[in-house]
């Protein structure tokens, strides 16, 4: 089975920018202690199935037990200036560390 064709919309690339990153502020016990950016990410789980992933470095994450994500609303596959926040509590298996610790 293919993959559905994606048409991509004549976009700049700073337009293409604002929809595959995200703002993300973390928190601790309700508390901001880091921001930084993230961007999307799909990883392959078995055959058409995928994972949905927000990829960042650890700093922004670390000591934090809730984040929250801000992203671009489009509309007519132009930016529309509408954004929204995600709230997401971090859990012990939500994050994902790289192998090496630097």
């Amino acid at each position: 089975m293919s993959a559905p064709e994606i048409k991509i919309p004549d976009l700049s690339i700073a337009e293409r920018l604002i929809y595959c990153s995200v703002k993300l502020t973390s928190f601790a016990k309700g508390v901001p202690i880091g921001t930084g950016t993230g961007f999307f990410m799909d990883f392959a789980e078995t055959g058409d199935s995928r994972i949905p992933t927000i990829v960042t470095n650890k700093h922004v994450v670390e000591g934090s037990d809730e984040v929250s994500a801000y992203f671009h609303f489009s509309e007519n596959n132009r930016p529309s200036g509408m954004i929204c926040e995600c709230r997401m509590q971090l859990t012990q298996n939500s994050n994902v560390d790289h192998p090496d610790d630097n």
